[in-house]
């Protein structure tokens, strides 16, 4: 190894001071530079250089009985004193001039990096001020999660801002979902997303209800299903205008609510007494009894025809038989009007015709004074 020495420790031609013992093997003219092979544990003057350790003795330039260093002669023996070691802050020790790398601290932040110096033996003194032998990076932290449990760093969680969603809602559990991402213990994403699972709603049936109304009409109606019909509901028996009525109606479910709701009618359960149902107004009719028309009565011998008379007055406005005949002269024609609306039907109505042509009217001309005709054919004079 190379070897420094400290030239206040040489002694030529005499007895040794310290120990490490070489011999010159050179001296150098221009530098001082002294060469020397050979360490001998305990040298004469008589012994000769053996083994292949070399080394480099300088020449400081010292005054008194070391000035002479450089006119050692060749071959001469020396005594040198070896320069001190160093003690490591970790224990042990390390030889002059020899390095070692010491760290600032004994662990380093994930993400960062262990922070090292070299420091350097000189004669008993450690250069650099780090004191600790080994350094590691301290591993990634797992992040815990907001249901329990924990996810590794680099880890990816999948969270839901809601744990149920209404079958009704118009967005799904997709919309409510986010990929948060672990960070040496910190989560990504918004605390907000904090659910491990989302369901979405299934729809609910619609309960049954005996007594549903609609439009003041009460109805019975039974469980169904979601999107279920309900077919063709009656109503309860409804007392208005005279009668008694039925409603119908048909509705679905959606979701837990009637929907699609259709309501017709009404159809008759019965009239009251002295009504009739009429179907083209869909309402009970108070009755009505069949009366003759101006058609009832007698006509001139003269009149040919009923002109603008009509057979019935009242009630359904139907002769029986329909369209009586004129009566001829003399003669009568008969005829019935029927009610409606439960009406009965009218006495008999009659037609009559004159049987003679009406006598002409004269003027008034006074006393008449005729004479006295004997005979047939016979004029006589007024």
């Amino acid at each position: 190894m190379a070897a420094a020495f400290d030239s206040k420790s040489v002694a030529a031609n005499g007895a040794p001071r310290n120990t490490g013992y070489f011999q010159v093997a050179g001296i150098s003219p221009d530098t001082g530079a002294v060469s020397v092979s050979g360490n001998f544990p305990a040298p004469t003057p008589a012994e000769s250089a053996s083994g292949a350790v070399s080394g480099l003795l300088k020449n400081p330039n010292a005054t008194g009985t070391d000035a002479g260093i450089t006119a050692i002669a060749d071959g001469e023996n020396l005594n040198v004193a070896p320069l001190a070691s160093c003690v490591l802050p970790w224990g042990g020790k390390v030889a002059h001039n020899a390095t070692v790398t010491a760290y600032q601290s004994a662990t380093a932040a994930f993400g960062t990096s262990c922070v090292s110096e070299q420091r350097k033996c000189n004669d008993g003194a450690l250069s650099g001020t780090f004191e600790v032998q080994n350094c590691s990076v301290t591993a990634a932290a797992a992040c815990a999660l907001p249901w329990g449990g924990t996810v590794p760093h680099g880890d990816v969680a999948t969270a839901y801002s809601e744990a149920s969603i209404p079958f009704a809602a118009a967005y799904g559990c997709a919309d409510r979902k986010q990929d948060r991402e672990c960070v040496d213990g910190t989560l990504s994403g918004s605390v907000s997303y904090d659910k491990e699972a989302c369901v979405k709603g299934e729809a609910s049936a619609c309960a049954a209800n005996a007594s549903y109304s609609k439009n003041a009409h009460t109805y019975s109606v039974p469980l169904l299903a979601h999107g279920a019909d309900s077919g063709n509901l009656t109503s309860a028996d409804v007392s208005e205008n005279h009668g008694v009525f039925r409603y119908s109606l048909t509705l679905s479910c959606n979701d837990g609510a009637y929907a699609n709701e259709n309501e017709s009618g009404p159809a008759v359960a019965s009239c009251d007494a002295g009504y009739a149902w009429d179907a083209g107004s869909s309402s009970c009719k108070a009755a009505v009894n069949g009366t003759c028309g101006t058609a009832a009565k007698s006509y001139a011998n003269s009149a040919s025809s009923y002109g603008s008379d009509a057979f019935c007055a009242l009630g359904n406005g139907i002769a029986a038989p329909a369209s009586p005949t004129f009566p001829g002269a003399g003669a009568s024609v008969t005829w019935t009007c029927g009610g409606s609306f439960g009406g009965s039907a009218s006495p008999t109505c009659t037609a009559s015709r004159g049987s003679c042509a009406t006598a002409p009217s004269f003027p008034n001309m006074g006393a008449l004074t005729v004479g006295n005709p004997t005979s047939i054919g016979q004029a006589w004079t007024y």
